[in-house]
């Protein structure tokens, strides 16, 4: 999956989710050029979105697995 293996590392500081504001200050060279960063930028998101609930379902599963074996003693 290589989604999911895009994106490993789930441990964040919040400092590091805290952007300074001149990373929000972008400029385009024109509408067409805006709306194509918006349109990657949605792409990616959707990838992380989809790599998250998978993880969070084969978290789930793992879960499942482990709790299942400890009941059946092995």
């Amino acid at each position: 999956n290589v989604a999911a293996d895009s994106f490993v590392d789930t441990k964040y500081k919040h400092e590091d989710l805290v952007l300074e504001k001149s990373h929000w200050h972008m400029q385009f060279k024109d509408a067409t050029a805006a709306a194509k960063a918006a349109a990657e930028s949605a792409e990616k998101a959707s990838i992380a979105a989809r790599a998250a609930a998978e993880l969070s379902s084969l978290e789930k599963m793992s879960r499942q697995n482990s709790t299942e074996s400890r009941k059946s003693g092995r």
